[in-house]
């Protein structure tokens, strides 16, 4: 139990990285506030305000002495991380540093600006030891909350990475499993509906008059399935984008899901330059966003709305005259839009509107490209 009281004590005494503002401010008003003390050897008046004005600009020099000794401290740190007792020879050897700054200043330059002692008497050996004890407690003082938030940030940081490699492995299964299954129905499935469709055209022909206008339609309804049914499933698992572009294959996924809705584009040129990344992640969004507003909405109306803005990005909108909703409980096609933001560098933003239907809004940087 004491052994362990003992190694708390001795992590929050150090080591620490350095806070230069911090220390800096520190000293300036540390040693303005001493200086008060000395002023009162000079007249009420201009003299006294003199003295004060050069004091400060005094005390400034030398916070940027204490500064410039840290800094100068930590270049013969050999890696990130050192113990205690070399952190606690580094601020002693910063001390002595601290200490002949201060005979310098009271011997050399005082005299010169006409000061007193603004910065105390030369150190003692008592003097030093309390100033290398008030240094080592004020920095533990002072910089435990900040590495205290520094870790926080490193896990939350290191938390963040590991989320966004999670959505990137979520977005490319998605990927991997859309192309088998697209793969899957062209070269499988629709070999087996010719096989089919062959077979029974062979029939119709070698049997009688009935049987053959009876096999016909079937046999049509089986090319157009493989023709045109199955090619558009084949799209929309894999689009198309390289033959049809952004547009079209946005377009022909709306086609998809025409029964009843009417889709309203507004999309801008500048759509065709977006690369394959940002192309495929913006018609994944937009895929979402119509299933979301068919599915949950009812919507019978969606406007699907491609922008390059003034502050370079692209603004990517869905939005629907459904009847909105009170509660929004995110699912699987929102995560999947969250994870194409954050592969995308994207900011999502969901707009519900209660009996005027939601708005999907998603902005990526186009610097991304």
């Amino acid at each position: 139990m004491e052994e362990s009281k003992l190694n708390r004590f001795a992590h929050w005494l150090g080591p620490y990285d350095y806070n230069y503002p911090l220390i800096f401010a520190a000293i300036v008003t540390l040693y303005s506030a001493q200086t008060r003390v000395y002023s009162y050897a000079y007249n009420f008046g201009s003299a006294r305000t003199e003295f004060m004005m050069k004091s400060l600009i005094m005390n400034i020099f030398f916070g940027l002495i204490v500064v410039s000794l840290f800094r100068f401290a930590t270049l013969f740190r050999r890696s990130e991380f050192i113990s205690l007792w070399k952190y606690l020879a580094e601020i002693f050897l910063v001390m002595c540093g601290v200490s002949s700054a201060i005979y310098i200043l009271n011997t050399a330059i005082r005299q010169r600006v006409g000061l007193t002692r603004t910065w105390g008497p030369d150190d003692t050996f008592l003097t030093f030891t309390s100033k290398l004890f008030f240094a080592i407690l004020f920095i533990a003082f002072t910089h435990s909350g900040i590495r205290t938030v520094r870790l926080r940030l490193n896990r939350a940081s290191e938390l963040i990475e590991e989320l966004q490699g999670k959505y990137r492995s979520l977005v490319e299964s998605d990927e991997e499993i859309r192309g088998q299954a697209s793969r899957y129905i062209h070269d499988r499935v629709q070999a087996e509906i010719t096989i089919v469709s062959t077979r029974l055209s062979k029939v119709a022909l070698n049997e009688g008059h009935d049987l053959k206008s009876t096999l016909q339609p079937i046999v049509a309804d089986l090319e157009k399935i493989r023709s045109i049914d199955l090619k558009m499933v084949s799209q929309i698992l894999t689009p198309n984008i390289a033959a049809e572009g952004l547009d079209g294959a946005i377009e022909t996924l709306c086609n998809q899901y025409k029964g009843g809705v009417e889709y309203i584009f507004n999309l801008d040129s500048s759509i065709r330059e977006c690369n394959d990344d940002i192309s495929l992640g913006i018609f994944r969004i937009v895929e979402q966003g119509v299933i979301n507003s068919i599915t949950h909405g009812p919507a019978s109306r969606i406007a699907i709305k491609f922008e390059r803005t003034l502050l370079d990005t692209y603004l990517v909108e869905v939005s629907d005259n459904g009847p909105g909703a009170i509660d929004i409980k995110p699912g699987k096609g929102s995560v999947i839009i969250d994870a194409w933001c954050s592969i995308l560098g994207g900011v999502k933003e969901i707009e519900n509107r209660p009996n005027y239907g939601f708005v999907l809004r998603v902005t990526i940087p186009v610097t991304k490209q």
